[in-house]
């Protein structure tokens, strides 16, 4: 798919030029939006892309699993260290393999923003492209047909899971504090999860995913002593099963855990709870 981006780079030189006549303008301005959206295609059609989406879930249940293994040896909580007789202990190993684990997620990240931006030559592409769009006051036309800007939107890992209009831009993700967020069409709801045991209890009824990183630490000070995950569905959405992990991108019917709190007895895990 990658040989069709030159094409498309001449085609934005061929168009880059300004238009004095309105007819001709709209006409120009239909055929750049055409080709900006075949970039988007292409840029989307990239397998790759699922293949280190499910590698980076798949490492945060590692990390998830290997993080529990420390809470149940008390890795950070004693000051008692255990040596195993070849001068090792398991939490040292843990929190190695933590270690490679983190590294080894961040090189996963990286490589799938690459993929998502669709690496030198598409950003290229479509840099050419909405400099010919704005050189043609192509987003300054309110004619019915052409009217408004539509360069496409990043899309954001994890959560282009959600179906539109529930998406939002990588731009409202990386909002200042002090601008005002830009939020989704339709709102979103935010649950704060317990991994030991699956259960939840809502944060938000109405927010957006510029607001997770908030509402996921509201979760964990609620819950100070156990390990909690985020995560939301769309209001239309009734099944408890579909909401989706803001970390991993997996529905809360994927969590090891999921509705284990409907056997638990109360006070039989103190460790697994929140102060509500």
């Amino acid at each position: 798919m990658q040989t069709r981006i030159p094409g498309l780079l001449a085609a934005a030189l061929c168009f880059a030029w300004i238009v004095p006549n309105a007819a001709a303008a709209s006409v120009v301005c239909e055929r750049l939006r055409d080709r900006l959206a075949d970039v988007s295609t292409i840029i989307g059609e990239n397998p790759e892309i699922n293949s280190y989406a499910s590698a980076i879930a798949q490492q945060n249940l590692e990390l998830r699993k290997a993080r529990q293994d420390q809470k149940r040896l008390r890795c950070l909580t004693s000051a008692v260290v255990v040596v195993r007789p070849d001068g090792g202990s398991d939490c040292g190993d843990l929190s190695e393999a933590l270690d490679r684990m983190e590294a080894n997620k961040d090189i996963l990240v990286a490589k799938l923003e690459e993929i998502r931006s669709g690496g030198a030559q598409s950003r290229d592409a479509r840099a050419r492209l909405t400099s010919a769009l704005e050189a043609n006051r192509c987003s300054a036309q309110t004619d019915g047909t052409f009217g408004g800007d539509v360069e496409e939107a990043e899309r954001v890992p994890y959560l282009d899971t959600l179906a539109e209009p529930y998406q939002v831009s990588r731009n409202s993700l990386e909002a200042l504090p002090d601008q005002p967020a830009a939020l989704p069409t339709g709102n979103i709801r935010t649950l704060c999860v317990r991994t030991c045991d699956g259960g939840f209890f809502p944060i938000s009824s109405s927010t957006s995913a510029m607001n997770f990183a908030h509402d996921a630490g509201l979760c964990q000070q609620m819950c100070p002593n156990t390990e909690t995950e985020l995560y939301f569905h769309a209001p239309a959405v009734s099944e408890t099963s579909e909401m989706i992990s803001a970390v991993s991108g997996r529905p809360y019917r994927d969590l090891p855990n999921a509705f284990a709190y409907r056997n638990r007895t109360a006070g039989d895990n103190p460790q697994c709870g929140c102060d509500l």
